[in-house]
């Protein structure tokens, strides 16, 4: 098994990703239990489909939500592929759905306020969180 970790205030813990505190701060006590169960899945969950949690994926999470903290007033939930991505779900100010899935090397969004649905490179990360700012 592949042992890392995500930069944290906390200490760290061998053989284990450890989300930095504004990512906790943005998904709550209930994302970071979530968190904790999708990490150890297994490659093969469900049904041989599911592959193990990304360190990217887990990389650009933290990226996103660390430039976007008023986030956590929307109560994001957070979901796991079976692509081994992390995803985050929530409702915009007008009940509208927003949901971003943290690819290795692309973020895939949609929000249905603007009803669209696309993809932007790792590069243009700010792009997509000035986006999405103006809809909170």
């Amino acid at each position: 098994m592949q042992e890392f970790e995500v930069k944290s205030a906390e200490p760290k813990q061998k053989g284990n990703f450890i989300l930095s505190r504004e990512a906790i701060a943005v998904i709550g006590e209930n994302g970071k239990r979530r968190f904790e169960e999708f990490r150890k899945y297994p490659s093969g969950w469900y049904g041989g489909k599911g592959k193990k949690i990304s360190k990217s994926s887990v990389l650009n999470f933290e990226r996103f939500v660390k430039r976007m903290p008023e986030l956590r007033q929307f109560q994001p939930s957070l979901f796991f592929t079976l692509e081994g991505n992390l995803e985050l779900g929530w409702e915009d100010r007008n009940g509208q759905a927003i949901e971003i899935e943290f690819y290795p090397d692309k973020i895939e969004y949609f929000i249905e306020s603007l009803n669209e649905e696309s993809v932007v490179a790792l590069a243009d990360i700010f792009k997509l969180t000035e986006k999405i700012i103006k809809l909170l």
